[in-house]
């Protein structure tokens, strides 16, 4: 209600938030799993944390450029083609582009 229709204008961004929100919640779960494994003594316990901190690695990255995202210009590029093509498909009721060979 606070923002209204304008809200639709910040989807990109909120997708960007929503992916950050994924990667902390999957990152602190495999860090939940390879603790309580350390802490259990369990023979997998090493590999677990390599799993994780593998991971963690990974989700920094994107976390990282999903927050540098939210201003680049090529980003903004980017999020004005998606808007296009999704206006476009919803005003087709579908895909309506022709196979490039003629299926």
């Amino acid at each position: 209600m606070k923002y209204g229709k304008k809200i639709i204008d910040q989807q990109a961004h909120l997708e960007r938030v929503a992916d950050c929100i994924i990667d902390l919640t999957a990152a602190t779960a495999a860090t939940s799993r390879a603790a309580k494994a350390i802490a259990e003594g369990s023979s997998t316990a090493e590999h677990e944390a390599d799993l994780a901190n593998a991971f963690a690695l990974e989700a920094i990255e994107r976390i990282r450029g999903n927050v540098k995202n939210f201003s680049t210009d090529s980003v903004k590029s980017l999020d004005k083609y998606r808007v296009s093509v999704a206006d476009s498909v919803f005003e087709e009721g579908g895909y309506h582009a022709k196979h490039p060979i003629g299926f």
